[in-house]
């Protein structure tokens, strides 16, 4: 079991536009052979972080990469402790296993495709979730689920 956070849908509208757009742009520079995979579904994973808190603020930062992978920093605060976690959007795979290449993220690029989305989520499901593989399916199913407002 993993304990995520998943923001409200009108958030992850937005987060998933991000995704297309910023795959597509990754793609135009990849060799082939190799693709950018959307990371679906779109969860904040905060199994290391004690809960036991009162939710202050989840707020999206800078989009950022590991050369291989895509993701938003996030900062989850709590009353008198902060965390920084991710939110994973793409990676770069090959079709006969993982990709050797790395991007480099150039800010400039990649800045447009965060204008608009919103800075700080208000409104959330915080999950426990499974990984399940049932022959050649692969899915991530919710077990238990809360929905958080911060005010």
């Amino acid at each position: 079991m993993q304990k995520v956070i998943i923001p409200h849908q009108n958030i992850l509208i937005k987060l998933h536009e991000l995704q297309l757009e910023l795959c597509k742009k990754i793609n135009s520079t990849l060799k082939a052979g190799e693709f950018c995979q959307p990371c679906v579904p779109l969860f904040i994973s905060v199994n290391d972080i004690d809960l036991d808190g009162v939710f202050e603020g989840i707020f999206l930062g800078e989009l950022n990469s590991d050369g291989e992978t895509f993701f938003i920093d996030v900062e989850i605060t709590f009353k008198n402790k902060k965390q920084e976690q991710k939110l994973l959007l793409a990676a770069i795979k090959r079709k006969d296993g993982e990709s050797k290449t790395k991007i480099s993220l150039n800010q400039d690029d990649f800045s447009s495709l965060t204008t608009g989305l919103q800075k700080s989520i208000k409104v959330f499901r915080l999950c426990e979730m499974e990984f399940l593989e049932e022959g050649n399916s692969k899915k991530w199913t919710v077990k238990s689920e809360k929905w958080i407002k911060i005010r």
